[in-house]
């Protein structure tokens, strides 16, 4: 299953009746997490990606139903402070489930140059659209009550199981496309910027910022105001300098 990395093997089992995704440590073989499908699914209708301590999975309930977005997320350790040596006997792992009002057929996640930007989901939809879903959105922190003022701080909203999408997030917006069948993302000179290219029957290529453009000026920003302004403050300054002295 597409989008992890060298050191992990993700395996879908659907033997002796039960459904399970089981996540391998390549380099020891070890078995570091395991998911039980709690409702049968179409296997042709998973798919899993995984980027750092975040796994993807998506499936379709058989015979017509819902279609679900499983996020979950691994931690060294449940404690502040607390160093761990890198096993993966140490790995906890928290998790949120979530439906989507189309199917999927593929999964990436976005890639910035420094990484500071904020990942988010790439999906592309049953509509051979490409949806770009915010990870505030699938963040397993996600409380099921109010959020508390330290959750406000951290941008963490109140779980809602449905995953609504804004039209401004569908990357390849009303552009039809045929046979999307993979998408990838690569970082841009801009921190901020992702490229994301969708590949199948067509190819399509475009652009997302899935924390805004915060390293580029915007096409409304009034550069002759700034140029005012520091011409201001360069005359200011040289006309008080004698003064001073």
């Amino acid at each position: 299953m597409g989008g992890s990395p060298a050191r992990f093997l993700v395996y879908f089992d659907d033997q002796l009746g039960r459904q399970t995704i089981e996540v391998y440590d390549q380099r020891t073989g070890a078995l570091i997490w395991a998911f039980e499908f709690s409702v049968k699914v179409d296997p042709a209708s998973i798919n899993a990606a995984l980027t750092e301590n975040w796994l993807v999975i998506t499936s379709r309930e058989s015979h017509g139903g819902s279609t679900r977005i499983n996020s979950i997320e691994w931690f060294m350790s449940s404690k502040d402070d607390v160093r761990v040596d890198g096993s993966t006997a140490n790995i906890t792992s928290s998790a949120r489930s979530y439906l989507t009002p189309f199917d999927i057929k593929g999964l990436g996640f976005t890639k910035s140059r420094l990484g500071v930007t904020s990942r988010a989901l790439l999906v592309i939809s049953d509509m051979d659209q490409i949806v770009s879903i915010s990870r505030r959105l699938l963040d397993v922190r996600r409380p099921f009550k109010k959020p508390t003022t330290e959750e406000i701080e951290e941008l963490l909203v109140k779980y809602d199981p449905l995953i609504m999408i804004d039209p401004k997030t569908i990357i390849s917006g009303d552009r039809p496309t045929k046979g999307l069948e993979q998408v990838y993302s690569f970082p841009t000179e801009f921190e901020s910027t992702s490229a994301v290219i969708g590949v199948g029957l067509d190819l399509f290529a475009s652009s997302t910022a899935p924390s805004r453009t915060f390293d580029m000026l915007g096409s409304d920003f009034n550069k002759a105001q700034l140029i005012l302004t520091s011409a201001g403050l360069l005359l200011s300054t040289l006309i008080m300098r004698p003064i001073v002295h």
